[in-house]
């Protein structure tokens, strides 16, 4: 088991001078709007956490705000583990202590996968929105009061090996495990706020100008599911919507401004079919092809996007009809990978062993004297001068 994989055996340090003494720091691995995280190691035990300050001293008070949020949170298996804090941590607290996610988050995960494959696997992205649901379902559903998550995003989900996997077989795990993570600006559903998260996955912009739902998380799954899956940001491409703007009239942007939060919070989403041929994503999309994925999937993450709150899926109705079908399709899926590996097996097996009844058959002709050689050799041997005469009927006579 690796050290990543190791479960808190004792209690955690919970003041900054034991925290230093049980663990030693490895390296800083990100770097958010509110905080940093690093990556600590136990001295004794080998366990591996992650410790996340304030980025700047005025953002203590958004990590103080997120422990409160963790507070409300029982544990769930795709939200990340809470394990401790330390609210005089040095230079700046408060710290907060998580289990650490072996892969990153989403965006990290994905890069990592395309340095192997063509693209993010099918089943993989199955397992996401299967994960993301039963999470969602929590916020929503089973708090007592349903809260918001507020700011989705690949950023904001981590990935973790799933239980008993060791790497022997798979280089990368195709079906991890997902949790949802940065909860700071979590809040009830009662709430009357407006959507304040990333503007890029928001829902659409007459939306964030009302009251903030539940249906707000639902769409960023959605558009982080696109990300995810195409590698694209969930909105109109910045090109496209200055060349809307040409033709309007009036100020253009530029791809500088684009980058501003005035313009980012008004650049309106993009919903893209996962199902798209590579000539329609080169050429319509003009985004960077990628093998389409099935439209079974489609009608899903299609139901994520729904821009009328009404009928856009909620995560009751995920828990109850995606989940159940995800679970058999992975299952499915997974049978299938395996008879297509017992074939492939198979097929590779069998054409060793003609390969080597060929290199038999070869080595024994090479071995075994041809006839036709032995004739010309017995023929050359009858024409020798003064050894035989003409061959008469078949039969060479001796000279006398």
């Amino acid at each position: 088991m690796s050290p990543t994989m190791l479960s808190c055996s004792q209690p955690m340090p919970t003041n900054p001078q034991s925290f230093r003494r049980a663990f030693t720091f490895v390296r800083d691995i990100g770097c958010g709007t509110e905080g940093t995280v690093s990556r600590w190691e136990n001295r004794t035990t080998g366990q591996v956490v992650a410790l996340k300050v304030p980025r700047t001293p005025d953002r203590s008070k958004d990590l103080l705000a997120e422990i409160a949020a963790l507070k409300k949170v029982p544990p769930q298996e795709h939200i990340n583990n809470f394990l401790t804090y330390i609210l005089q941590y040095e230079p700046v607290g408060p710290a907060l202590v998580f289990e650490l996610a072996e892969w990153g988050d989403v965006s990290k995960f994905r890069r990592t996968l395309l340095g192997h494959l063509d693209k993010v696997p099918e089943m993989t992205l199955w397992k996401f929105l299967l994960d993301m649901s039963l999470a969602l379902d929590w916020l929503h559903n089973n708090m007592g009061e349903a809260h918001i998550h507020g700011d989705l995003k690949p950023e904001n989900i981590l990935v973790f090996s799933p239980t008993g996997w060791n790497g022997a077989n798979d280089r990368l795990p195709t079906l991890p495990t997902f949790k949802i993570s940065d909860i700071a600006r979590m809040k009830p559903a009662s709430a009357n706020i407006k959507y304040h998260g990333t503007y890029e996955y928001g829902p659409p912009l007459p939306e964030r100008e009302r009251k903030q739902t539940p249906a707000a998380d639902v769409w960023a799954i959605g558009a982080s599911l696109q990300s995810f899956a195409l590698g694209v940001m969930p909105v109109k491409s910045r090109v496209e919507y200055i060349k809307e703007k040409e033709k309007e009239g009036g100020y253009v942007p530029t791809l500088d401004d684009l980058r501003t939060e005035k313009w980012r919070k008004i650049i309106p989403h993009q919903y893209r079919p996962l199902n798209m041929s590579e000539e329609y994503q080169r050429y319509d999309m003009k985004i960077k092809p990628t093998a389409p994925y099935s439209f079974d999937l489609q009608r899903w993450y299609a139901a994520l996007y729904a821009e009328d709150v009404s009928k856009r899926a909620s995560s009751k109705w995920l828990v109850k009809k995606y989940v159940p079908y995800a679970q058999v399709k992975i299952h499915t899926m997974l049978r299938e990978q395996e008879q297509n590996r017992v074939r492939q097996t198979f097929l590779r097996e069998q054409e060793q062993r003609v390969e080597r009844q060929r290199q038999i058959l070869f080595q024994n002709r090479e071995l075994r004297p041809r006839v036709p050689d032995v004739l010309q050799g017995a023929a050359a041997v009858l024409r020798e001068p003064g050894t035989t005469r003409e061959v008469r009927g078949g039969v060479s006579e001796s000279c006398a």
